[in-house]
């Protein structure tokens, strides 16, 4: 079998994790034009971790049951010592804590929302329950051939659902289910083939995808149990989703329940929900302790710095960031590799320009700094298989000879396609809405990790925003002027402070909150 590279479809449990699940991602990618050098380096700074605890606090809207551990879950033992072997946590984190028992409990037949920041452990906690599901029933599968999905993930872009798939092939591995894959960008007909010859317990898909195969009764979803949507408020968003979810739901036994996942819950994803949420739907809500009145809840791990900067300067000013944050060497003419950054942008474009312009300065100027960066650019613009290269190259760890990535600019669509450890972020510029603003600076603050995310905004182009903008900033400020070491410049609490004050009026005269 080959390697896996990217949507092969059903992965046999069984195959060796390194045969069907990893990146590896040790090319030179000099086909993307980056400049990988392999000269020695010293070993960068460790991520800072220190006290990074569950800052978190979790509020249910019914009588919930709780699990503390793995062993509490009663998981099919090979799947057990895969987890541990993966995952090296034996506790569960807090929404894991609720969410475990009430997709396990077999006499729960109600759907469920759970709205949390990103890193919080919604995914992982998502796919142990769908997967010890499938292994309790595949007992019950006469022959792999006819196999059918008793669960289907369907996530926002391929990079996640690819990650999810990943996982799941590994966590998997020897306890008798087949993991299906219908991705996007992927060979359909590969899957397709496996599909027909081995079936699925368990599909991770695209929307797209998904409703091309049971369009044509390549995938039977007649028996599934379990619909999950990953990163909802992405999600709904997408071109034609309803009309294909509309499809798929005539198809989905009514006994199937619906699992939401979102990292944001505000009025507009609400709305946008409600077609899809069935009435009964109970609810798991993650919020900080920092700010537990907040509408949504940022990582309160990741620092949130927010500067004034012009535009025509944002470049340079993330440059200075990244050389402040990367420790000097100890050995007179060596260069330092700076942390894992993530610069996003909204323009395709302009994240092509902007990666142009930091390969400048790196050739040009970084004799007379102490670190050398590889930059690279990625974006919905780029061919799928030659993202999947990129960011497997950017979630190497770094060691003396590696070929990978430091800085990687990127649009909003691939925000949710990170998810390696990032230990800075950096916005060029405030994202239009406020999903895509957690989605961006939640790529730091992973796995337990502390992290920082910057924001540039140019405030003599405030005019220029949209209400919505404006709101989705002034929301970011209270959700997150509490907590310990973010910092924000006097134009943006006054403009806070500004629009406080307009709501209230507005409301003091019974009128509709509107913002501008």
């Amino acid at each position: 079998m080959k390697p896996f590279g990217y949507g092969l479809g059903p992965s046999r449990a069984g195959e060796s994790a390194r045969s069907s699940g990893r990146f590896v991602g040790r090319g030179t990618l000099r086909g993307h034009h980056i400049n990988l050098r392999t000269s020695r380096v010293p070993d960068p700074p460790s991520r800072p971790q220190g006290d990074c605890q569950e800052n978190f606090v979790v509020k249910v809207n019914y009588e919930p049951e709780q699990a503390a551990t793995l062993d509490d879950l009663n998981l099919a033992s090979a799947f057990h010592r895969n987890l541990i072997r993966d995952t090296k946590i034996t506790e569960l984190r807090a929404v894991q804590r609720f969410m475990l028992p009430y997709i396990l409990n077999p006499t729960i037949k109600t759907d469920l929302l759970v709205v949390g920041p990103t890193s919080c452990g919604k995914t992982y906690g998502m796919l142990i329950g769908v997967l010890q599901h499938c292994i309790h029933l595949s007992v019950h599968n006469a022959k792999p051939s006819e196999r059918r999905p008793k669960v289907i993930i369907i996530g926002a872009s391929q990079e996640a659902v690819v990650h999810v798939y990943n996982l799941a092939v590994n966590w998997s591995d020897k306890v008798g289910i087949f993991v299906g894959s219908a991705i996007a960008g992927s060979s359909s007909g590969q899957e397709s083939n496996r599909f027909m010859n081995y079936g699925a317990d368990l599909v991770i898909s695209t929307m797209g995808r998904l409703h091309d195969w049971v369009s044509d009764n390549t995938i039977d979803v007649s028996d599934v149990d379990f619909v999950v949507f990953d990163d909802a408020s992405t999600l709904i968003t997408c071109t034609e989703f309803e009309r294909r979810w509309h499809f798929l739901i005539d198809r989905i036994p009514d006994k199937c329940r619906l699992f939401t996942l979102s990292s944001t819950w505000a009025d507009e994803t609400r709305y946008q929900a409600k077609p899809y949420i069935r009435a009964g739907c109970n609810e798991i809500r993650i919020q900080s302790t920092v700010n537990e009145v907040a509408p949504f809840s940022l990582n309160p791990a990741v620092e949130q710095h927010f500067i004034k900067v012009k535009l025509i300067d944002s470049i340079l000013k993330a440059i200075e960031i990244i050389g402040d944050h990367t420790e000097r060497p100890k050995t007179a003419g060596e260069k330092a590799r700076p942390p894992k950054t993530v610069v996003f942008t909204t323009e395709p474009d302009h994240a092509a320009m902007v990666t142009d312009s930091m390969r400048m300065w790196d050739r040009f100027h970084s004799e007379k700094a102490h670190f050398r960066m590889n930059v690279a650019c990625v974006h919905k613009g780029i061919k799928s298989n030659n993202r999947q290269s990129l960011l497997a190259a950017f979630q190497n760890e770094f060691e003396e000879t590696a070929e990978g990535i430091d800085v990687l600019v990127a649009t909003d669509h691939m925000a949710t396609g990170i998810v390696a450890p990032v230990d800075l972020v950096i916005n060029l510029d405030f994202p239009p809405d406020l999903a895509s603003f957690i989605q961006r600076v939640g790529r730091a603050g992973r796995d337990r990790y502390r992290g920082k995310a910057f924001t540039m905004i140019d405030v003599w182009q405030f005019d220029t925003w949209s209400g919505d903008k404006k709101k989705a900033l002034v929301d970011v400020i209270n959700a997150t002027k509490n907590v310990p070491g973010c910092t924000y410049p006097d134009e943006l609490l006054q403009l806070a402070i500004a629009m406080e004050m307009e709501a209230r009026e507005i409301r003091s005269i019974g009128c509709v909150e509107v913002y501008f």
